[in-house]
Formats: structure tokens, sequence, C-alpha cells
């Protein structure tokens, strides 16, 4: 380590310090030593000392005791701070450093019990400073379990006062939002020396009993509390506290400190307020009402309003509730699309269906059609099978499209190809976006002859078609 430390010494002169193989300590030649700075000087000359002390392994008479190992040092401070052998010791930190131009080893160890922290002269190992205490997480642990508190805990203040006391102790201040704990701890023996408890707000309890009996709420009344938070109304502590009963909601933010009503309101529930914009409506179809929009609207305003919009596929209603009375303060209807028995009636009549014919209807979906919204219908007869698309404010047919069924057409192909044994379709897909002809396209074998079809999807007549064999010749 010296001699990684004095790298910039000349060759010549760094072999003129000489390790003692005793004790790890290193001897250097006096006149290369300053004692006030605790330096090496480089001599004028690289060859003008020998390394023969080195080689030879003799001290030199004129040898300085430079530092102590790093080994002495923790004897020195494990003896000191009676700690034998069997007991764990875990070093936190292992520095030789200079103390006001004084070099020492600075060491900083805990065990079970004890964190230690000594200075230790690095020439002569004399102890310059020592002091030990309980290790901070166990001294948290006696203030919390004396306060008599959860873990719940947020300490504002830990720390250790030690510099220059007779009696070192830990400070602690710490709350769980409603109490507030000071202590001393004596950071030796972790006796408490000093303990302070201030209330800092009401409790949960205290500020549910001034909200119940703000709002005159009946002693056998059911209440359930939604929300029951403590927090800050502008830098001001409170408790906000949401709860209902069988016909009212009620919201109360309560001064944390003086128990104070600071904001305290009543409100019919939303669901109260469904009901009277829907019964107001007359929508006779309950089953197939859509809400959209159910918000309460209350932030600074003098009267307190629920939006409530729903509708049932065919009218769209708007209703402005006041929250507090039920009262209706606004409302509109509105038409805006056509029912889905009037789209599928204008789909039928399109389609040309005879009377007695029979339909079946997979798909009824109201949807937008690029932002257009529209009626989208898919149903099928005996014979073919259809697609619509019907704007759904005003009626006019978007997109129509219909064709046969698949398996009629894959028949078709196979008849036409003469086959009487098993086949394997590889491909079969309708083609039919954006073209006069719309048409099945068929590829399909029976192990030795493979054909291909194009059918055409509406009239079920062969538009083209081919074969190959699958069979080399030999």
């Amino acid at each position: 380590e010296m001699t990684q430390t004095f790298v910039s010494v000349a060759a010549g002169a760094r072999r003129n310090i000489v390790k003692n193989e005793r004790n790890d300590s290193y001897w250097i030649p006096k006149q290369m030593y300053c004692p006030n700075c605790g330096t090496l000087s480089v001599p004028g000359s690289e060859e003008s000392t020998s390394g023969d002390a080195e080689k030879s392994g003799n001290v030199p008479e004129d040898a300085t005791v430079m530092f102590i190992s790093l080994e002495e040092a923790r004897e020195i401070a494990f003896k000191d701070a009676g700690i034998d052998g069997s007991e764990k010791v875990v070093f936190t930190k292992e520095e030789l450093n200079r103390n006001q131009g004084r070099p020492c080893w600075v060491l900083e160890f805990c065990t079970s019990k004890f964190e230690y922290v000594y200075k230790i002269d690095a020439k002569t190992g004399e102890i310059i400073y020592f002091d030990y205490h309980i290790d901070i997480r166990r001294a948290k642990g006696i203030a919390m379990t004396d306060a008599g508190c959860g873990d719940k805990v947020m300490f504002t203040v830990e720390k250790l006062v030690s510099g220059g006391i007779k009696t070192p102790y830990y400070y602690f201040v710490f709350n769980d939002d409603r109490t507030q704990w000071t202590y001393r701890i004596n950071a030796i023996f972790g006796t408490i020396l000093e303990k302070n408890e201030e209330s800092l707000f009401i409790s949960l309890e205290k500020a549910r009993e001034i909200a119940m009996n703000d709002a005159e709420i009946a002693d056998g009344e059911k209440v359930v509390f939604t929300k029951e938070e403590l927090n800050r109304n502008q830098g001001r502590p409170c408790w906000v506290l949401e709860f209902h009963t069988g016909k009212y909601s009620y919201v109360y933010k309560i001064d944390a400190k003086t128990g104070e009503v600071l904001f305290g309101r009543r409100y019919i529930t939303v669901s109260r307020a469904k009901e009277i914009a829907l019964d107001d409506s007359g929508c006779p179809d309950s089953e197939k009402i859509v809400f959209t929009t159910e918000e309460l609207v209350d932030g600074g305003i003098k009267t307190p309003y629920y939006i409530i919009a729903f509708n049932n596929g065919e009218t769209h209603w708007t209703y402005r509730i006041n929250a507090v009375s039920g009262a209706i303060l606004e409302k509109s209807e509105k038409t805006p699309f056509i029912s889905l028995e009037k789209a599928r009636a204008i789909a039928l009549q399109d389609a040309n269906l005879p009377d007695a014919e029979k339909y079946v209807f997979t798909r009824e979906e109201l949807s937008r059609n690029q932002g257009r919204p529209c009626w989208i219908l898919e149903f099928y007869t005996s014979k073919f099978e259809y697609v619509y698309k019907i704007d759904a404010k005003t009626g006019e047919i978007i997109y129509f499209d219909y064709h046969m069924d698949i398996l009629k057409a894959k028949k078709i192909a196979i008849d036409d190809a003469g086959c009487d044994g098993k086949v394997t379709f590889t491909e079969e897909k309708l083609v039919s976006g954006g073209i006069k002809t719309p048409y099945y396209h068929f590829v399909f074998n029976d192990g030795r002859t493979q054909w291909t079809y194009r059918i055409d999807a509406t009239l079920g007549i062969v538009l083209e078609k081919s074969k190959a064999s699958l069979i080399k010749a030999s």
C-alpha cells in the first residue's frame, strides 16, 4: 500500500521503503520523512541510495516507523470496545485519513447491539476519538413501542446528537396523521430520556359524528360511508367524508383540528335522479334504455344538478335534475335515428323478397361508416345472403350486396367438375369489393386432379374453370 501511495517517487528512492514482515508496517529512512507534514521527500539522485536493505531484509539504523497496519488498528478498536472473536462484526468504513494533519485510521463498524466509531493514531496506535451507540432502527422501535402506535407512522426528524455532550441521544419526531410524538432516546442504553405527545387532528370517529349530527340523520337509519380521507383544503387539514342513506348522498369537509364544518351538502342519489328522468320521459322500452351520461355538477354553483342522458336506440333524452330537491330544471328530446324496425323494412323491401320467403337476420348493429351513423344488417334466405348499410338518419341505402350461399356455390363447382369422390378445398373465398360481378374463387382436388373455378356469386353460373393433373407421368 505504501509503495503504491508513492508511485511518483523515483525508482531508486522507492527501493529504500522497507516492509516489516512481522507486523505489516513500513520503514523509511529518516532523511526521506518529514514528521511535521507526514510526507516523503525524494533524494536528489535516483541512485543516491541503494536497495541493500530491501534485499537483505535488515532494517537500517536510521529507519523510522511510519503507520501501523489496518489489522493492528482493528485489534486496538476491538480490545477497547470489549469485543471478542465470537461476536459478529460488520465494518462499514475503514479509511486511512488525517485528523487535522495527524494521520489516523477511521473505523466504523457494528455488532448486533451497537454501532462504533474509532479514530486511531496511525503512527502510535493511540485512540484519538471513540463513540458508540445503539442502532437507529432499534432506537426508533423503542420510541414507537412506547408510543403505542402502529407501523404506519412518518418520521419528520430522526438524528443522533453526540458531539461534545456527556450523554449522546437520538432525537425523534413522528406522527400517524392524528398524533405527533417527540422522543429523546439514550443512544447507549436505549432508555427514554424525554417524551411528549400532541394531538394533531380530531379522530375519524369524531369527524363522522359531527357530519351525521349536521345532516340530522336519525339514530336507526342505515348509513354507508364511501369516502373517508384526511386531506388538505388549500393547506387547511380536513376530513373529507362521503356517505349515503337510502334517500340521499352527502359530502362533508370537516376541519381536522377544530371540527368546524367547512362544507356540507345533501344530494338525492344518482339512481333517484335517473329514475325521475326516466319516468318523465315516458319511454315504454325501459329494458332497451342505455344511459350515456350521469354526472353530478356542483363546483362553485348555487344549485347543484345531475346531467342525465339516455336513449333507447331511436330517441335521445337529456335531463338536468336538481341534485338537492329532485326537480327537473331542463329537458330535451331528439329522434336522431330511424328505428331498427324501419331499417329492416327498408332492406327487405329493397331485396324484393316474396311475401312467403323465410329470412333470418344474423347481424343488426347501429354503427358508423366513416363518421356517418348507419344500421348494418345481414340476413339470409334459402337462396341468398344479404348485406345492407342504411343511413341511420335518412334511411338511405349506403351499401348493398347479396350472393348465394357458399355451400351452394361449392356444389355447383364440384358437380361441373364431375367429381364423385372425396375432394379437398385449398382455397374458397368470396370476391365482391368494388367489382361489377361478385364471384366465388375455389381451388380443390381429389388427390389426382386439381380444379380451379370462378362461380358468379349472384347467378351461380361458371365464369371460369381449369384443371391440372397432380400425378407426374412416368
